[in-house]
């Protein structure tokens, strides 16, 4: 148990300073998104969006991508860098696998609060700048919806696509390359059997406004794809 908490304390404590170092950049992006848009009319940083014939702008929102890259490498570290380290000095996989989980709920929560937040100041930004705000985001208004209820639909957003992508670290670290072969197959199948992309698929899914039903998808695909990740990590040995 006493190694199990150093271990998680040292991780915690990498992926804190890895978030902190994330958010220091992604805050001077923003500003100097903000400056060039003031002085200039556009930025380099940010997203434009036209609708009839007013021109609306967000900086934070580009954060959007970086945060989704971010979520990317992230459960990649934790398997390749960190499962080996907690193997080694005897720590069980199912105590491993409640500390990922937590780890997770952590870090989603984090970026959901302060993306939040931006947003919520990225809208007087703007209107500061003498510029149109784009408020839409599709899931949720930024105008119009009060900040809870943005973080949690951000928070319950990110936590799927942390799900996702853990589940897709931990087969790599157990199949290697293989994993990708069928990867390409599985999300080939909704343009063969539907006739419609995955991408297409995915970006309907997170760009409409999210009601009752798509809130229990969310929440039934995290439960699912961390139970199937819980079976995968239990029978994964540690690479040499």
């Amino acid at each position: 148990m006493k190694t199990m908490k150093r271990i998680n304390k040292f991780q915690r404590l990498d992926s804190l300073k890895s978030i902190g170092v994330f958010w220091l950049v992604m805050l001077i992006l923003d500003i100097v998104g903000y400056i060039l848009l003031r002085e200039y009319g556009s930025s380099f940083y940010g997203v434009s969006s036209g609708v009839n014939g007013v021109m609306l702008k967000s900086v934070v929102t580009a954060n959007i991508m970086s945060i989704l890259i971010f979520f990317i490498v992230y459960p990649y570290e934790i398997y390749y860098k960190y499962f080996p380290i907690a193997l080694s000095f005897s720590v069980t996989r199912k105590d491993f696998y409640k500390s990922i989980i937590i780890d997770n709920l952590i870090v989603a929560f984090i970026f959901a609060l302060v993306q939040s937040v931006l947003m919520k100041l990225d809208m007087h930004v703007i209107r500061g700048l003498g510029k149109n705000p784009m408020v839409d985001m599709g899931i949720f208004n930024v105008s119009e919806d009060n900040i809870m209820y943005i973080i949690a639909l951000l928070f319950l957003f990110f936590m799927a696509f942390i799900s996702i992508i853990n589940l897709l670290s931990s087969l790599n670290y157990k199949f290697g390359f293989k994993l990708w072969i069928v990867l390409g197959v599985v999300l080939a199948l909704p343009s063969i059997v539907l006739g419609v992309p995955f991408l297409s698929m995915f970006n309907k899914f997170v760009t409409l406004r999210i009601d009752v039903m798509q809130l229990i998808v969310l929440c039934i695909i995290n439960i699912l794809l961390y139970i199937i990740g819980y079976f995968v990590v239990t029978y994964t040995n540690i690479k040499k």
